[in-house]
């Protein structure tokens, strides 16, 4: 693959008004055995994708998620598991000593399902390595892509920093004792993961959110085109949750120190041919 070029997002423009109208909504009717999660997506017949997970190990310490997308008619009834990949990891621990309670923690540097759903082709992942699998509702995993990047360890700073942060933004002091303890406790990833998110634009691009911990900015972003080629890498500013993006514009939401939500839209300038 050649380099990737980098497109910007210039200053936010003033949203466009737009009219909500519900057309109808139903039950989702759950699979066996698992939990019904709300829909991530809809395919180009109308059927629905949504993920759900099982764990693996527990009750106590650290356990492993498996990740199943599951497809819905477009009246909500299940029709078939249509990928099931890893998942993510979590830690789970007595919320105090010799308590019944038990409280997922948060791990940090954790993995997470990374999906996407487009009309025809849904995106699964979980970045312990730059892979990602491409499957259809039709053919199930019909091709992985993957891309060349330095694995990045954890250190001790990266360590503090996290425990720093997860501190700063706990609601009380039993809060920050419990966090105390279970950063004693729990066995932390040696390296971080190599993403974290998917999303899908206007032109079935799909951009791939590198993995950051929440104290470090900017979030930037891997671009794929609908072969599997890196076209664009995008830096985008720490804070803001992007939540649609057109041909020419990004959408987001980002919350200033009160968390009051205000809605951003940026011209998305690409470079030249």
């Amino acid at each position: 693959m050649g380099e990737a070029q980098s497109a910007v997002l210039a200053a936010p423009l003033a949203p466009p008004e737009a009219a909500r109208v519900r057309a109808r909504s139903w039950q989702m009717t759950p699979p066996g055995g698992f939990y019904t999660a709300p829909p991530i997506g809809r395919l180009a017949n109308g059927d629905y994708i949504a993920e759900t997970a099982k764990t693996d190990g527990g009750p106590l310490g650290l356990v492993t998620y498996t990740t199943f997308l599951v497809r819905y008619s477009a009246q909500g009834q299940p029709r078939d598991t249509v990928a099931t990949a890893p998942g993510g990891r979590g830690y789970w621990a007595e919320c105090d000593p010799g308590d019944t309670m038990v409280c997922n923690v948060g791990l940090p540097f954790a993995l997470t399902s990374a999906t996407a759903v487009g009309e025809h082709r849904i995106y699964l992942g979980n970045g312990e390595t730059y892979e990602i699998r491409v499957f259809t509702a039709a053919n199930g995993l019909t091709d992985i892509w993957r891309w060349n990047v330095p694995i990045r360890e954890v250190t001790s700073e990266d360590v503090r920093r996290y425990r720093e942060y997860r501190l700063e933004v706990a609601g009380n002091e039993n809060a920050r004792r419990r966090i105390e303890r279970w950063y004693v406790e729990m066995p932390l990833p040696d390296v971080m993961p190599m993403y974290s998110a998917f999303l899908l634009d206007a032109d079935k691009n799909l951009w791939v959110e590198d993995y950051q911990p929440p104290f470090q900015g900017p979030i930037w972003y891997t671009v794929f085109d609908s072969s599997g080629t890196v076209v664009a890498r995008i830096a985008v500013p720490l804070g803001l949750d992007i939540t649609d993006i057109g041909s020419d514009y990004v959408l987001a939401v980002w919350k200033d120190e009160l968390d009051v939500e205000y809605v951003q839209l940026y011209d998305l300038i690409k470079p030249e041919q």
